[in-house]
């Protein structure tokens, strides 16, 4: 029997302006840089401690030109962190416990937005700090929407992911 071990996920958002209206919905299918799959491998095959907690960004759209597989931490030309957000802080991805071969949000991120702009999607980063680009960082997973969504000061951006080997 032969058997094909590959990542593959989605990020969900939802974001809703200051008053708690939703304003719009996204699922945003998610490539896993080089970057990420090199740390997974060496977690799993390596002896390399895993990351304590993951955390999720925000993709500006302000100079968005495209992701690349070989995007990292330190270095993503063609995209910059949306660093509007509330204490300057990525928030931690929350996973429940795996099932089925899945690794699922146990609950939503809520990502509170404090100046107005464009958001283009979502990452999955090791450091805790918007715009961080330390080398010592991962970027494991990066994901972008067809086109800009605005969002506002004072919205919430609300962001799951589910991350699934097949």
């Amino acid at each position: 029997m032969r058997s094909v071990c590959g990542l593959a996920g989605a990020y969900q958002l939802t974001y809703h302006d200051p008053a708690g209206v939703e304003r719009w919905r996204l699922a945003i299918p998610n490539g896993v840089t080089v970057q990420g799959a090199d740390h997974y491998n060496d977690v799993l095959f390596g002896g390399t401690p895993p990351v304590g907690s993951w955390r999720l960004g925000v993709i500006s759209d302000a100079g968005f030109d495209r992701l690349r597989a070989t995007d990292t931490h330190a270095s993503h030309p063609g995209w910059v962190e949306f660093q509007a957000v509330l204490g300057g802080t990525r928030p931690e991805w929350n996973p429940a416990t795996s099932a089925s071969g899945r690794k699922a949000s146990a609950a939503p991120a809520a990502i509170q937005i404090t100046a107005a702009g464009a958001v283009r999607g979502v990452f999955l980063a090791s450091r805790p700090t918007a715009g961080d680009v330390a080398a010592a960082g991962v970027l494991f997973s990066t994901a972008v929407a067809d086109a800009a969504r605005d969002v506002e000061a004072g919205g919430v951006l609300s962001v799951s992911y589910t991350i699934a080997g097949g």
